[in-house]
């Protein structure tokens, strides 16, 4: 799930955060989040698979966690045959399997069914499996012993290659080239075309252990026995090929031998090095040498990291966070690479006597920003220009005033909800070099006596527009000029959402329901408060997803409803919310973001990490934020307005 680099948009409107710091702190170092869900603290790997779940091997079998919870796979007396091994030393994947190397053999999780078999082929079925790696043909390439196998889940081991000294590691590099490391200081290289290894280099008294490649080309190999050295294998010198780096103890005063983990994180490009005693952090000098950092000097983190702990592996996930295992406790590290822009639009100020006070807005499918300004009305915005079109009549005194502003997927119009005078009424607008025009209009009056208020309207995936209000839901359908009320006994519309599936969740004062368009509208399910760990306080807002369901009350809890399990948890305090007002929740992949009066939350379920953006920091000039004025855009830029 590797995700964009989150943009904030700050104006009157919000900000774009996009690739310089946001606020003070740009490493945000956390204890690993699961830890007291495990059967031990001792954490020999770490893996991250296509899909986003962490894979964890510990001492005493295999874990995945998946931002909320932990799902154990281990032998015991219930389970004992569950894997070949409780000791989890590698993993890799292909389309269908999770591998899972074990120090007795090969485990297949399948992917869709998450059922643990065997490898087949009895060949590994009883080796001490040392490293896996699943190359760009599908190929998946097994150490074990003496001997290198490559492999297929379906059809077994393909074909077994007896090298001079034990393969220990397996490196691929962007060209799609595999690298392969011997206990005994070979560094191979395999030639696809005939099959065979080539020798590049031999490490004397050296036993390589992780290999990277840096943001450079440049080759990095970890070693148990000579540390750290720079491989240049496009030297044609062979002498020059490996350069040993300067790394001395700061406690024993003695060089820094073994090591057996490295990785390099894309906000300062630091190469971070495990040793037997330590933790380090590197950066590249001009020389390509290495130069260590004091990671715990640097003025924008906020917790220290203890280099003295324990520690069993280091990686990087899909979203350049660093996780750090540990036989005790690790960390999480998050890198903040967000910029802040804030529009302040004081053109308005100017134009309408007012100050910019954006109550409602949205963006179109051509990037043109759709507000409601406080005390005027519906406006265009155009970020690269900053020119504002003030509402469908320039020489009015007032524009259409709306509460809800949707963006079509099926063409190039915006729907729009009115509110006050407008509040029954509903527009189908689009625009032409800055100007708005109005192209339908629809009065719920027209449907029935008492619609109710607007709140908020959705569009599904088939191009029907749902329409909620403070009594009742309204239905149009896509191509038909007319607005029908719903039979459905649903009142009391808050909010709604559209969740990746296309259904449409509506949360009303005292429900939650699920709807779908099946050639018509219908209800897949309805999940009454009492079905729920709330007090009496409604239900406000609401966002969904394929899975999960987030939505607020009145009193400013937060709660998540996994639809999959039908599961409800309380995720208020794990936002690091205290009980403020809630204005909006927002959802983009893998991150949540949930809107006050005086703060945003950036929270990330996977490590439980909350980044707080305050009105009153330096590089936010809003003084609050209003409901319902804020989205996420397609590139997972975020933008708030307000005041």
């Amino acid at each position: 799930m590797k995700t964009h680099i989150p943009k904030f948009l700050i104006c009157c409107l919000f900000c774009l955060l996009s690739g310089v710091p946001l606020h003070a702190q740009q490493m945000i170092v956390n204890p690993m989040p699961f830890l007291d869900k495990l059967p031990v603290n001792s954490i020999f790997n770490l893996y991250q698979d296509r899909q986003g779940f962490f894979w964890l091997g510990t001492a005493y079998g295999l874990e995945r966690y998946d931002g909320y919870d932990i799902q154990p796979f281990i032998n015991n007396y219930k389970n004992p045959h569950k894997l070949t091994h409780n000791d989890i030393r590698c993993f890799a994947e292909d389309d269908n399997y999770l591998w899972v190397g074990t120090v007795q053999g090969i485990n297949l999780v399948d992917k869709s069914t998450y059922q643990i078999t065997s490898f087949p082929d009895s060949a590994l079925q009883t080796r001490e499996i040392r490293d896996l790696i699943c190359d760009q043909k599908g190929n998946i390439w097994v150490a074990a012993g003496k001997k290198l196998f490559r492999c297929n889940a379906r059809l077994g081991v393909l074909k077994e290659y007896t090298l001079a000294n034990d393969p220990n590691t397996f490196f691929e590099d962007r060209n799609g080239d595999l690298w392969f490391l011997t206990w005994n200081g070979d560094i191979l290289k395999y030639n696809d075309r005939d099959d065979s290894f080539m020798q590049y280099a031999h490490m004397d008294n050296s036993n390589p252990y992780r290999m990277i490649q840096d943001h450079q080309g440049q080759y990095w190999i970890a070693t148990w026995g000579q540390g750290i050295w720079r491989f240049d294998p496009s030297s044609p010198d062979r002498k020059k090929m490996l350069q040993l780096q300067s790394i001395v103890n700061p406690i024993r005063h003695s060089p820094e031998q073994v090591f057996f983990d490295i990785v390099q994180d894309d906000m300062y490009g630091y190469l971070w090095a495990l040793s037997h005693f330590r933790l380090y952090v590197f950066r590249i000098n001009e020389q390509n040498e290495l130069e260590e950092v004091d990671i715990n000097a640097i003025k924008d983190i906020n917790n220290p990291i203890d280099q003295y702990k324990t520690y069993s592996r280091i990686i990087k996930d899909q979203s350049g966070n660093l996780w750090l295992g540990a036989y005790d406790q690790g960390y999480t590290i998050t890198f903040e690479k967000a910029e802040i822009i804030n529009h302040t639009m004081e053109n308005i100020k100017k134009r309408l006597g007012v100050d910019a006070n954006v109550l409602y807005f949205n963006k179109d499918s051509k990037g043109t920003i759709w507000f409601d300004q406080s005390r005027y009305g519906l406006c265009l915005f155009d970020e690269q220009t900053g020119k504002i079109t003030y509402g469908n009549n320039a020489d009015a005194l007032y524009s259409l005033v709306v509460t809800s502003i949707v963006p079509s997927q099926k063409e190039d119009v915006v729907w729009l909800g009115g509110r006050n005078d407008f509040s029954s009424h509903i527009w189908k607008a689009t625009k032409e070099q800055m100007h708005i025009s109005i192209l339908e209009e629809y009065d719920l009056k027209e449907v029935v006596a008492d619609p109710g208020s607007i709140t908020q309207l959705v569009e599904d995936d088939h191009g029907n527009i749902w329409i909620g209000t403070t009594s009742r839901l309204f239905f149009k359908q896509a191509g038909s000029k007319k607005i029908a009320e719903l039979s459905f006994d649903i009142s009391h519309i808050s909010d709604m959402s559209k969740d990746s599936k296309g259904n449409v969740w509506i949360a009303s004062r005292d429900a939650i329901y699920q709807m779908a368009y099946e050639n018509k509208p219908i209800l897949l399910k309805h999940y009454p408060k009492e079905s729920m760990p709330l007090s009496d306080a409604p239900i406000v807002n609401i966002c969904a997803n394929a899975r999960d369901v987030w939505f607020s009350t009145s009193l400013g809890r937060l709660l998540r409803f996994d639809s999959s399990e039908e599961k409800m948890t309380d995720e208020t305090e794990a936002c690091g919310l205290t009980g403020d007002n809630i204005l909006k929740i927002l959802l983009y992949k893998d991150k949540i973001w949930i809107v006050c009066d005086k703060y945003i939350i950036r929270h990330h379920p996977a490590t439980k990490e909350n980044t707080a953006y305050f009105v009153n920091d330096p590089n936010i000039f809003v003084s609050s934020f209003r409901h319902s004025a804020a989205f996420v855009d397609e590139e997972g830029c975020l933008y708030a307005g307000g005041h």
